[in-house]
């Protein structure tokens, strides 16, 4: 607490100041004080001359019922007072901060998955089904591949132009089939006529034996 001049009257932890010019201990002017008020107060910041760490010093003008002497009242707080609740803030926001991240990560890596990972697999064991020439609908990869089909994207494309290609594939294999199956049976018939002809040979040679054997016989009834 001090006068309008300066003089300190009382002095919460350093007694040997009392009776002293505030002024001149501080630096500062009492109309920078005085002009100030409780509400808009004049602060300064600098080192104490006493802990020689970095302080706030806070002066504002008080008044008293009946008296119209004006007075001061001042204060000083360490300034890591101040800073210590915004620094445990920013460990705060920090900590949040990053809790967000991972959780956006996660969130991103399950997209990524759903999205594009399990498709991809989805399809490749649609193409290695083809390797293996198994083009059943009811193949497992075919059924979880026919889910991306209402996709309008490039797995939604992929999809579709897979399904073409088994199709294809199907109509080629039918074509080979039948082709296989016209084959068969156009060999069978071959062998058939094959064998006729062989047993008409085999008859004609029998027939031509007994003509001769006749003529022999006919030729020796005559001698």
């Amino acid at each position: 607490l001090f006068g309008q001049k300066g003089g300190i009257v009382a002095q919460g932890r350093d007694d040997s100041v009392v009776m002293k010019n505030l002024y001149e201990l501080s630096g500062i002017k009492g109309e920078d004080v005085f002009k100030s008020t409780a509400e808009h107060p004049f602060t300064i910041r600098k080192d104490s001359s006493s802990t020689g760490n970095e302080t706030l010093y806070v002066y504002a003008p008080i008044s008293f019922d009946g008296v119209t002497a004006q007075w001061g009242i001042g204060s000083a707080t360490n300034y890591d007072v101040f800073t210590a609740v915004a620094h445990h803030m920013i460990y705060i926001l920090i900590a949040v901060g990053i809790i967000g991240i991972l959780l956006l990560l996660a969130v991103l890596i399950s997209f990524v998955t759903k999205r594009l990972s399990t498709p991809m697999s989805d399809l490749q064991g649609v193409v290695e089904n083809f390797a293996r020439l198994d083009l059943r609908a009811d193949n497992p990869a075919n059924v979880r591949a026919r889910g991306y089909l209402g996709r309008e994207d490039e797995i939604g494309a992929m999809t579709g132009d897979l399904a073409d290609l088994a199709n294809n594939l199907r109509a080629t294999m039918g074509k080979s089939n039948a082709s296989s199956e016209s084959v068969a049976a156009t060999s069978e018939e071959l062998t058939a006529t094959a064998q006729s002809t062989s047993n008409a040979s085999r008859d004609v040679s029998q027939a031509i034996q007994n003509i001769a054997e006749g003529a022999t016989s006919q030729a020796q009834d005559t001698q």
